[in-house]
């Protein structure tokens, strides 16, 4: 059977019908989220050009994830899924490139990261935080769903950005 694949093409191009349930007010008036509004929410989030080149790579795959998420709600999981596992990447590139040596549990990296003071002692639980996300997300059992929050990105990209001051 021949698949007409113009219609399976527009059927992936169609926005979730999930996010007729977001709405945003303009000029006192509810008007439906575009491609461009999530675009918008995550265009100016970045990492600072210390950061590695490899995590850079990986924080613009959560970031496009997140547009992406206009044709597939369950991609803003992913994208932030995918901000975890850049905050992951970009401490353990951070231990490598100031310790060497062999690789190290994330709990670890953190604990140790902060010893010498390149977390600060009182933003740990939010590295903590961000570990154990990580992990829930990457050790599943049920596909989970996410609310679309901009600022898991925006916040991650901050804690990143903080180590490789």
């Amino acid at each position: 059977m021949k698949r007409n694949n113009k219609r399976i093409t527009a059927k992936i191009l169609e926005k979730d019908h999930i996010l007729d349930g977001f709405v945003k007010i303009k000029n006192g008036k509810r008007q439906p989220i575009t491609l461009e509004d999530l675009s918008g929410l995550v265009i100016d989030i970045n990492l600072i050009q210390k950061v590695p080149k490899d995590v850079k790579e990986i924080f613009e795959i959560s970031k496009k994830l997140f547009i992406f998420g206009y044709f597939n709600y369950r991609f803003f999981t992913v994208s932030q899924h995918y901000a975890f596992l850049t905050l992951e990447a970009a401490l353990k590139n951070k231990y490598k490139q100031l310790f060497g040596g062999n690789e190290q549990s994330l709990k670890k990296v953190i604990d140790i990261l902060t010893e010498k003071g390149v977390i600060p002692v009182e933003e740990k639980p939010l590295y903590d935080a961000g570990r154990h996300l990580r992990n829930a997300l990457s050790h599943l059992l049920e596909p989970p769903v996410l609310t679309p929050f901009a600022s898991i990105l925006e916040g991650v990209s901050e804690q990143i950005n903080k180590i490789y001051i």
